[in-house]
C-alpha cells in the first residue's frame, strides 16, 4: 500500500524513534485507507471477513492463494526492527515492513495458518517468444493454442508468454509473474 501522501506525518513519528509510536502511525494510516477500500467495494467494515486473492509463480505454473486481509491489530504491535531503508514489526497474525525510500507498508504473503491453496495452473514457457509471436500474427486468421510451441485445437484466444520490450525481449529476473527468478525480499 502506497503512503507518500503521508510521508512527512510519518516522518515526524520516524524522528521520535519510539518504534511502537511508528508502527502505531503506520498502521493507522493503512486502517484507514483499508477501510475506505471496504466501503468502497461493499466488504466487511471490520476486514475481519475480507479475502485477499493472490498468483505467485513456480517452476510451471500459476499458483493461486487467498489469504485474509483483516485491519492491522493496533492494540498488538510487536517485534519492532529499523534498519536503514525499512521498519518492520508484526500485529501477531501478520507481518508488515515499511520501506522508506517509497513510502509504502508491505504484508508479507507466504505459507500461513490463513493462507489457503485455491489452485496451480500449468504455464508452459516458451523458448523462443518472438517466434510464436511471429507465427500468431501470421496465422491470426487461424488462432491456435500453443504448448511448448505445439499445435493443440483451434481456440477463441491465444495466450502469450511474459517478455519485455524494454529487456530485448528477455523477461527481467525480478518482474510481477516472474518473481520465481527474482531475487527473495529481505524480511531483516
Amino acid at each position: 500500500m502506497q503512503l507518500k501522501a503521508y510521508k512527512s506525518e510519518i516522518e515526524k513519528v520516524i524522528i521520535s524513534g519510539k518504534l511502537e509510536d511508528i508502527a502505531y502511525k503506520i498502521s493507522s494510516i493503512k486502517n484507514e485507507k483499508l477501510k475506505t477500500d471496504y466501503a468502497r467495494l461493499g466488504l466487511s467494515d471490520n476486514g475481519s471477513d475480507n479475502i485477499y486473492h493472490y498468483i505467485t509463480r513456480d517452476e510451471g505454473k500459476l499458483v493461486i492463494h487467498e489469504t485474509a486481509y483483516p485491519l492491522v491489530n493496533i492494540n498488538n504491535l510487536k517485534e519492532f526492527n529499523m534498519t536503514k531503508t525499512s521498519f518492520s514489526f508484526t500485529d501477531g497474525l501478520k507481518d508488515y515492513k515499511f520501506t522508506f525510500g517509497d513510502s509504502q507498508i508491505w504484508m508479507k504473503f507466504g505459507k500461513t495458518s490463513d493462507c489457503t491453496l485455491i489452485d496451480e495452473i500449468y504455464v508452459g514457457i516458451i523458448d523462443d517468444p518472438f517466434q510464436f509471436l511471429k507465427e500468431a500474427f501470421e496465422n491470426r486468421n487461424k488462432i491456435v493454442l500453443y504448448d511448448d510451441i505445439k499445435p493443440k485445437e483451434k481456440s477463441d484466444a491465444v495466450y502469450l508468454p511474459l517478455y519485455s520490450i524494454q529487456g530485448k525481449g528477455e523477461v527481467p529476473s525480478k518482474s510481477g509473474l516472474n518473481a520465481f527468478n527474482g531475487a527473495k525480499i529481505s524480511w531483516q
